[in-house]
């Protein structure tokens, strides 16, 4: 399915955790053929958003399970018929051993970590003091922790939005935004839920400040081997990163945002033992990212490894969480 047609589309990332569990048990080479489902270069679209997450799945796959010889090979959703069953034969009957792949017109491309050149220094990033930021994931330690940064930056009004009201501890560093000179409102969302996210932006629209950035902090996490994983494990953390990245996405559309920050993590990037859904969800968000990019809209994806502090790795144990990202 395309990205206009239904982007949530939830079958290949399902069926491929079905193939998985048959595979584990039978272990057989694997081959994930995608078409569209990966970016190669900056203004590269991503059409096929409903496989974007099998990339960040697989990457687990490989680091739980390696004599699977799992290998991904993403063709251009421009060619014809013909070129895309040329290159995807000529692929299966290589004898390479690259398993991260992808065509694009007649240029065959393979992964590599490299070091980049860093885009500019975080104190550069300005906040519009006119305008509201919504910080999704809001009243945890890190969306607290980024009102905080924001506050520095030039921003003077905040909506913290989370599932849940503010604790009593949120409470009193709320007031400590305050006493710096930021008005700092609180709102219950479910990002995951269109009609929490309209009623969220036209309380905003209504209220005002003009709404001026996006912080999508907000996850989940059900770690687990992928045996032990089924379905109704990974529909709880897709669902803030998925379906409620793509509801943000799509309901702001009409609006002219100065930043849209999502925030994901190196596991889509990288893999990690016992995270399989955490990896695809974060995939698809990287990939949305990059979808808004090629159509001119502001977006960034930050792949963050565990926080030492805060959020669901410092609750779960730093030393831990890090061992298992390597």
């Amino acid at each position: 399915p395309s990205a206009v047609d239904d982007p949530l589309n939830e079958t290949p990332l399902r069926t491929a955790l079905a193939i998985a569990h048959a595979l584990i048990e039978k272990p057989a080479p694997w081959w994930i053929v995608t078409r569209g489902a990966i970016s190669v270069a900056d203004n590269d679209a991503v059409p096929q958003l409903a496989a974007a997450g099998l990339w960040g799945f697989a990457r687990t796959v490989v680091q739980e399970h390696p004599e699977l010889n799992v290998r991904r090979l993403d063709l251009d959703p421009t060619t014809d018929t013909a070129t895309f069953s040329k290159h995807l034969v000529s692929e299966l009957t290589s004898p390479s051993t690259e398993d991260q792949l992808a065509w694009r017109g007649t240029s065959r491309y393979a992964a590599r970590l490299v070091s980049a050149n860093a885009p500019e220094p975080a104190g550069n990033f300005q906040v519009s003091p006119d305008r509201t930021v919504l910080v999704v994931g809001g009243l945890g330690g890190l969306g607290l922790s980024l009102a905080h940064w924001l506050a520095e930056r030039g921003a003077k009004h905040v909506v913290l939005a989370s599932r849940r009201p503010p604790t009593a501890s949120a409470q009193a560093e709320i007031k400590r935004l305050e006493v710096v000179g930021l008005t700092v409102r609180t709102m219950q969302l479910d990002v995951a839920s269109s009609v929490d996210v309209t009623r969220v932006l036209a309380d905003i629209a209504t209220t005002g400040p003009q709404l001026g950035g996006i912080i999508h902090a907000a996850g989940v996490l059900d770690d687990g081997s992928l045996q032990q994983l089924n379905w109704s494990r990974f529909q709880p953390v897709l669902a803030p990163k998925v379906s409620g990245a793509w509801q943000l996405h799509h309901q702001t559309l009409g609006q002219s945002l100065d930043f849209f920050v999502f925030f994901s993590s190196s596991t889509a990037l990288l893999g990690t033992p016992g995270q399989a859904n955490h990896a695809a969800a974060n995939a698809w968000l990287d990939a949305l990212a990059q979808h808004r990019r090629a159509a001119g809209l502001p977006a960034v994806s930050i792949n963050w490894g565990p926080w030492a502090e805060i959020g669901a790795a410092a609750r779960r144990g730093v030393a831990e969480h890090a061992r298992r990202h390597g």
